[in-house]
This record gives structure tokens, C-alpha cells and sequence, in this order.
């Protein structure tokens, strides 16, 4: 199974961003990363993503993401 931090990668995320797009705060990921693993909500919404599901909000945080 691929681990949450690989999903977060591949989806081209930073932490910041993924905790955006969850509305929780960046160490909550850091710590699901680091090996407590994620909420089941948030683990089922990283496979949305993975699958092709974009909410608006996403366009937002990597767009913002992307600046200087």
C-alpha cells in the first residue's frame, strides 16, 4: 500500500497544501507522515485526489503554491 506521505508527493502537494485542502493544520500531516497515519476521512480524500477528483479549492492552493 502506498504510504500517505508517497500520495501527498504524488499528487505534488506540499504539507502545507494538503492541510489546506483539509482544513487541519500542517503538523497534523507531519505527524500522519511520521507514522501515526492519517484519519480515515483524510486517508479517503488523498484517494480522491489520486483518482482524479479536483475540488476548487486545490486550483487555489497550488496556485498559490507556485508563487514567489
Amino acid at each position: 500500500a502506498e504510504s500517505f506521505q508517497e500520495a501527498r508527493k504524488t499528487l505534488n502537494l506540499r504539507v502545507e497544501d494538503l492541510a489546506q485542502v483539509l482544513n487541519i493544520e500542517a503538523e497534523t500531516v507531519v505527524v500522519w507522515e511520521e507514522g501515526r497515519g492519517p484519519h480515515p476521512a483524510a486517508a479517503c480524500v488523498v484517494g480522491w485526489l489520486e483518482a482524479g477528483f479536483r475540488p476548487p479549492e486545490l486550483s487555489t492552493v497550488q496556485a498559490a503554491a507556485a508563487l514567489p
